[in-house]
């Protein structure tokens, strides 16, 4: 008993200095947590992926989607999957317009193969109720992911028809050779 009623006076003690530190120097107190919080290169991110492997698309105008930078460049060219390597696609936002207001308005992206732009399959499409101007938008997570391999690009299909856009996220997993008697 007499264990617990000091634990329960430390934690009174550590309590108020916490708050005291907080009300006489709530700058300093914020800057400690933001510095105990922030992510270090190389470090594993909330999901349990490295920062450095998290992909960000945007899929606009026309064209295959495109890598943002952390500092959000866009990438001039086509986001094409780095050799070695997986896409994991997590979730995917998108928004159509030229619908019918009160119509459903689909948007889905295809996963294009090195060679042939567009002949991949559609992916599970995802459909809204086009509001008054004909304009409809939607997000989708996908708990396990979706797999994008090595080489190939992904295009939102409403983009690439000029009549909408989206943004991909995922990140990226090693590819794992086996090779036999392993």
């Amino acid at each position: 008993m007499a264990m617990l009623n000091r634990m329960f006076q430390l934690f009174g003690v550590v309590l108020a200095v916490s708050v005291l530190v907080a009300l006489v120097a709530p700058n300093a107190a914020h800057a400690a947590i933001v510095r105990l919080v922030q992510l270090v290169p190389g470090t594993v991110t909330h999901v349990g992926q490295n920062q450095d492997n998290l992909v960000y698309l945007d899929c606009n105008f026309g064209g295959p989607c495109k890598e943002v930078s952390p500092t959000g460049q866009v990438a001039s060219s086509a986001y094409l999957v780095p050799r070695g390597y997986t896409l994991i696609i997590t979730d995917y936002e998108w928004e159509a317009y030229e619908g019918t207001a009160g119509a459903y308005l689909c948007d889905s992206f295809v996963i294009s193969p090195p060679q042939g732009p567009m002949s991949g399959a559609i992916l599970l499409p995802s459909c809204a109720i086009a509001d008054i101007a004909g304009r409809a938008d939607g997000k989708e997570h996908y708990t396990t992911g979706i797999r994008v391999a090595t080489d190939f690009t992904v295009i939102d299909y409403d983009a690439s028809q000029g009549y909408g856009s989206g943004s991909i996220q995922g990140y990226l997993v090693p590819n794992i050779s086996i090779t036999p008697g392993d």
